[in-house]
């Protein structure tokens, strides 16, 4: 399967693949609304990381 970003863009982009529904232990966990929510709340956590790293490189650059 070939998947591509829009780009280029000014904006980062990012294609984040947290499980495969070819895979039956993936689709089971994609079911639970729990392993769901746990994992968009990691997804988020790691772009709010993300921003914290590129505003504090921006405070160095001024």
């Amino acid at each position: 399967f070939n998947f591509s970003l829009n780009g280029p863009t000014d904006y980062p982009s990012v294609l984040v693949e947290t499980l495969f529904l070819s895979s039956l232990p993936d689709e089971e966990k994609i079911s639970d609304p729990q392993f769901r929510r746990k994992m968009m709340i990691e997804v988020a956590e790691g772009v709010e990381d993300y921003l914290k790293i590129v505003k504090k490189e921006a405070k160095k650059e001024k």
